[in-house]
């Protein structure tokens, strides 16, 4: 559910930029995937009782790199400082987010908390998110 939460809430899917309507792939699809994997096979330090440093810097290098390859080939420029920054926090959030909300909620909690944060950072700058 969480996957497609972002779409459902969507004011205007024709259009509102891609970024914010895919916080959910990126958030579960690609973030969540990539913790899973890496943690159970990398993981030694433990955050919680079920996640894993290394887990976490997985799901934010993927979430960043997922999101700085898709901006670079669907928007077809490479990414302004600033905005590679702004996708790296974004990331960062994401994660901070997982290991402080209850642990069967977060495919529910991630993309809606990824995609609010999205909105706001298009509220700050219109022109990053096109």
């Amino acid at each position: 559910i969480g996957i497609f939460l972002p779409l459902w809430i969507s004011s205007d899917l024709a259009n509102d930029p891609l970024l914010l309507l895919i916080t959910g792939v990126v958030t579960i699809g690609i973030g969540d995937a990539f913790a899973a994997i890496c943690g159970k096979t990398f993981g030694r330090v433990m955050l919680t009782e079920r996640k894993t440093f290394e887990g976490s810097s997985a799901s934010v290098l993927s979430q960043t790199c997922f999101l700085w390859i898709l901006c670079d080939f669907y928007y077809g420029y490479t990414l302004p400082v600033l905005l590679s920054l702004l996708l790296g926090f974004l990331s960062v959030f994401s994660a901070g987010i997982e290991l402080l909300i209850y642990e069967h909620s977060d495919n529910l909690l991630l993309p809606l908390a990824q995609f609010q944060v999205v909105l706001v950072l298009m509220q700050l700058n219109r022109s990053l998110f096109k």
